[in-house]
């Protein structure tokens, strides 16, 4: 089960409308511009997944979540300063 603390915020990210690299491109930009805080992400490219997650722990973030719910993936990331 996910516990995040209510005085903070998750961002959420809908690109399952969107292509593969534009997923992984506007997440790390997101993730990127962050001070703090946590950011789910759903996506549909299968190719975008390990390179989201790369990413994010480069950016030394920590994944919360990672599930695919029918097709539809989905990463909860926490990012602290």
């Amino acid at each position: 089960m996910l516990r995040v603390a209510l005085a903070e915020a998750v961002k959420v990210l809908d690109l399952t409308k969107v292509n593969c690299p534009e997923p992984f491109m506007r997440t790390v930009k997101e993730l990127a511009t962050m001070k703090e805080g946590v950011l789910k992400v759903m996506f549909v490219e299968p190719q975008c997944l390990y390179m989201i997650i790369h990413a994010a722990r480069m950016l030394n973030c920590k994944i919360l979540e990672n599930k695919n719910e029918n097709g539809v993936f989905v990463l909860t990331i926490q990012k602290k300063e």
